[in-house]
């Protein structure tokens, strides 16, 4: 029994001194193949990534040209339209006034007409009142 133990103790430290020679040898291989490596491949993909944006611009330059184009076009479009609204507003009042104004006229003339005895009756005619 005591060969077993003497056994498991030997075996015990050697197992440790394995993990301490394997801790090591990873350590150096990490600080000196795996450190330098994941550098180089972060240094190739950023250059891969450069390269692609580079390629995507000027592959895509036309068609955000175009985007420019069209984007100043609505703003254009947009100023036409308000300037168009606000044109149909005042001409809309101006219509009103002039509405008015023509009624008014037209009333002055059917009783300027209707006092000399003019057209009375084509009036009523027409329109089927009388003023």
């Amino acid at each position: 029994m005591e060969e077993i133990v003497e056994n498991f103790g030997t075996l015990a430290s050697f197992i440790g001194s394995l993990t301490v020679v394997g801790s090591a040898l990873i350590w150096i291989y990490n600080k000196f193949i795996g450190a330098p490596r994941e550098r180089k491949r972060e240094q190739e993909e950023e250059k891969r990534h450069k390269r692609m944006i580079r390629v995507v611009t000027k592959e895509n330059e036309p068609l955000v040209k175009s985007i420019d184009n069209l984007t100043s076009w609505i703003e254009e479009s947009r100023h036409d339209r308000e300037n168009l609204n606000k044109i149909a507003d005042k001409n809309t009042l101006l219509l009103g006034d002039h509405g008015e104004q023509l009624d008014e006229h037209n009333g002055r003339l059917i009783a300027l007409e209707t006092k000399n005895g003019i057209t009375t009756v084509k009036y009523r005619e027409k329109h089927g009142e009388d003023k």
